[in-house]
């Protein structure tokens, strides 16, 4: 119920609804990560920030593209949904379906060159020109 209340991003409800789990069962691992990406999903983070990240990066599996709606960002591969970024950190974000965290980085310039997916190891993806 936490996940689909915070997918619907009614943020305290899905709290209201995880807590509960956790007092009954404090070792709970699920509802310690229901409640870890709910507060990352509240995370706001400046749209200008946001749109460095969004683009076209080659990677293994197809073509990654990044999109900014100047409140979050979303990843899609070919003939995969759309997955949902949480933020980690200012460059690094955790792609929700795909299960996996990517970190961007940036040049000399502040420009982002490529990003770092770590998927069993760390897979360099190149931002496309």
């Amino acid at each position: 119920l936490a996940e689909s209340l915070r997918r619907a991003r009614r943020f305290d409800q899905a709290t209201a609804a995880a807590n509960p789990a956790l007092e009954l069962s404090p070792g709970d691992q699920d509802a310690k990560a229901v409640l870890l990406r709910i507060q990352q999903s509240q995370r706001t983070m400046p749209a200008a920030l946001l749109s460095l990240y969004a683009g076209r990066y080659s990677s293994p599996f197809g073509t990654l593209e990044i999109s900014s709606d100047g409140r979050r960002l979303t990843a899609r591969l070919p003939d995969q949904p759309a997955s949902e970024m949480l933020p980690l950190s200012d460059n690094e974000f955790f792609m929700e379906s795909m299960g996996v965290p990517i970190a961007f980085v940036t040049g000399k310039s502040g420009v982002v060159t490529h990003a770092v997916v770590r998927a069993g190891g760390d897979i360099r993806v190149e931002r496309q020109r």
